[in-house]
């Protein structure tokens, strides 16, 4: 698993804030404008996040053991993908380390890199 740096989106130091006594009307609007600009992205970002992370707790879900039935025992196993040969499984499972990579990424996402290198992994991880 490789690194991955924190997008820029998420640095509060981007914008450059000229000093606010040397400013005219018009700068101010346009750093309003600027700020409101910033802030629409970092939300739409903010938001993206939001949603991979509510699929990865669905996943997490997902991935246990179903609940005792009448007798005690388990009808599902505990884990996603169960082995080597859980297709769907690892489908799944490649999909959602993809989504989070990429979410990681930035706002722009990251051009198919999680999902190749999840892609890597789960065929290291399958022989």
């Amino acid at each position: 698993m490789q690194p991955v740096p924190m997008p820029q989106i998420l640095d509060p130091e981007r914008l450059q804030m000229p000093e606010r006594d040397d400013m005219r009307i018009e700068d101010h609007r346009a750093q309003t404008a600027s700020v409101r600009h910033e802030l629409t992205r970092t939300c739409e970002y903010a938001q993206a996040l939001w949603h991979t992370l509510e699929a990865v707790r669905q996943y997490l879900v997902d991935s246990l053991p179903s609940e005792p039935d009448a007798e005690g025992g388990v009808s599902k196993p505990s884990t996603s993908p169960t082995g080597k040969d859980d297709e769907d499984g690892w489908t799944v499972w490649e999909q959602m380390y993809g989504a989070v990579t990429s979410s990681l990424a930035g706002a722009t996402g990251d051009s198919g890199y999680g999902a190749e290198e999840a892609r890597v992994i789960a065929q290291h991880r399958r022989v």
